[in-house]
């Protein structure tokens, strides 16, 4: 056991620095990541299941909703 935190503290010190950006990069994501998906994914699987529901993309009466 003791040889092998002498092997892990050898390669820390040989490396830390890409263990500290690492950290850094990984601690900067995490508290800036909103945990949840706020991209445009939604409104594009939505209108590809209104494609292939009616088959085309508009409308010809206004429906309630996003649309």
């Amino acid at each position: 056991m003791k040889k092998l935190i002498q092997v892990c503290r050898q390669i820390y010190c040989e490396h830390q620095i890409y263990f500290n950006v690492f950290i850094f990069l990984w601690a900067l994501f995490a508290l800036s990541n909103s945990g949840f998906d706020n991209s445009e994914g939604v409104f594009h699987y939505e209108v590809a299941v209104q494609i292939v529901k009616h088959g085309e993309l508009g409308f010809d009466k206004l429906p309630s909703g996003v649309f």
